[in-house]
């Protein structure tokens, strides 16, 4: 008898070989009796509507696990094609795929342009590049990626599943309130502190406090008062770093206007020769130096101009809270139970006669949650196509509302 992966663990069992469900539908165990009663269950939910959910329930009492590869081992593939590698959706992707595979000791793939591009110089037939993957790597059981669905379409097998989700929408239906405020990321403890090794190489003078000002697509008429509330801030140290750093929506424009009023509000204040400022624009960030990661793990405070749920849930990973701008006008409606327990703090709301104090609260990511959610789901899918022909053909979406619904239809081939 060969191992096969459980689909309740990461481990292996003794048991029939992946995909030992043949064309007609057979269970992998049970035999003739069990065929017959399949058979019977399929024709009886056909006639009576009210009790499909109890019928595909029985069926699956009789499925073991289908993955797409012979060698009973699962494969992921992260799938970012031609989108920014900077985006939240890119780092949500990456975090969510990681995790998973982890947690099922599967393969994982992350495939980018610029990894297709390396791979495949001589081609740019998408088909043609997808196809040489799943021969050398194996054919992935679960794709992850906002654009999953175009490598989907041309993958020679049909995946298991595939999440199309933008980052936020993952935790929509996650039961903890803070993490339903929150998105899926990338951020882990060792890619903070090489983060950090690589900013202080970058700038060997960070004796200071610092401040840093994480930028969406960010307004002057919006954010005009929250840089004056920092302004005020500031009087309280002899020294205070404040960085600038772009994200990959903000323009060149916006930069240069919420730094020259921050300038002129230190100016005002009478603080300027106090605060030393360092500014990184999008372009510096894409072909030089991006100190985005580096910050989040230095910085002694963070705030966020600008809509990102993405570059908020990585700015407190870490719990470090994060100040929003009033100017950004979810911030007080969204963030509801992440400001009661601290995480997020409206900075126009702060005493501007006294410091700011260093706070810590636990660590918040709901990576690990989002994927295992996501896992639930495919141990449900991998085993409907170890019982029907019709799963088997099929790549089931879990971010479809009717995902389960789907999954029932197809046991039932209905």
């Amino acid at each position: 008898m060969s191992d096969v992966w459980d689909a309740n663990t990461a481990k292996s069992i003794t048991g029939p070989a992946p995909g030992a469900a043949n064309d007609n539908d057979s269970a992998p165990i049970g035999g003739l009796k069990t065929k017959f009663s399949i058979a019977l269950t399929r024709c009886m939910a056909r006639f009576n509507r009210d009790n499909r959910d109890a019928y595909a329930e029985s069926i699956m009492r009789h499925a073991t696990v289908h993955l797409n590869n012979s060698d009973g081992k699962p494969r992921v593939w992260i799938y970012i094609g031609p989108d920014h590698m900077d985006r939240g959706d890119t780092h949500g992707t990456i975090g969510i795929g990681r995790c998973i595979a982890d947690h099922l000791g599967a393969d994982r793939l992350q495939i980018d342009q610029d990894m297709l591009d390396r791979t495949f110089p001589n081609t740019k037939d998408l088909k043609k590049r997808l196809s040489a993957l799943a021969k050398i790597h194996g054919n992935p059981d679960i794709i992850l990626g906002t654009r999953s669905r175009e490598a989907v379409a041309y993958l020679p097998k049909a995946p298991t599943m595939h999440v199309t989700a933008i980052n936020e929408n993952h935790t929509k239906k996650l039961s903890d309130p803070l993490l339903r405020e929150i998105a899926p990321n990338h951020i882990t403890p060792d890619l903070l502190q090489e983060a950090e090794r690589d900013l202080r190489r970058r700038h060997r003078k960070l004796n200071a406090p610092i401040i840093a000002v994480f930028l969406a697509s960010a307004s002057i008429f919006e954010h005009k008062h929250a840089l004056q509330k920092l302004s005020k801030l500031c009087r309280h140290n002899d020294k205070t770093i404040v960085y600038f750093c772009a994200s990959h929506r903000t323009s060149e424009k916006q930069q240069r206007s919420l730094v020259s009023a921050f300038k002129k509000a230190l100016a005002n204040d009478n603080i300027g020769d106090r605060v030393r400022i360092i500014s990184s624009n999008r372009e510096q960030n894409a072909s030089k130096f991006n100190p985005y990661k580096g910050l989040l793990s230095i910085a002694d405070h963070a705030v966020l101009l600008g809509q990102s749920v993405s570059m908020l849930s990585e700015a407190i990973a870490n719990g470090r809270p994060l100040y929003l701008s009033q100017g950004d006008h979810y911030a007080r409606i969204i963030y509801q139970e992440l400001q009661k327990a601290g995480y997020i703090k409206i900075i126009e709301d702060m005493d501007d006669t006294l410091a700011l104090r260093k706070e810590h609260y636990p660590p918040l990511n709901a990576t690990n949650a989002v994927a295992d959610d996501i896992i639930a789901c495919f141990r449900l899918a991998a085993r409907a196509r170890s019982i029907s022909s019709q799963a088997r053909k099929k790549t089931f979406d879990c971010c479809d509302p009717q995902f389960t619904d789907n999954i029932m239809r197809a046991v039932l081939k209905l």
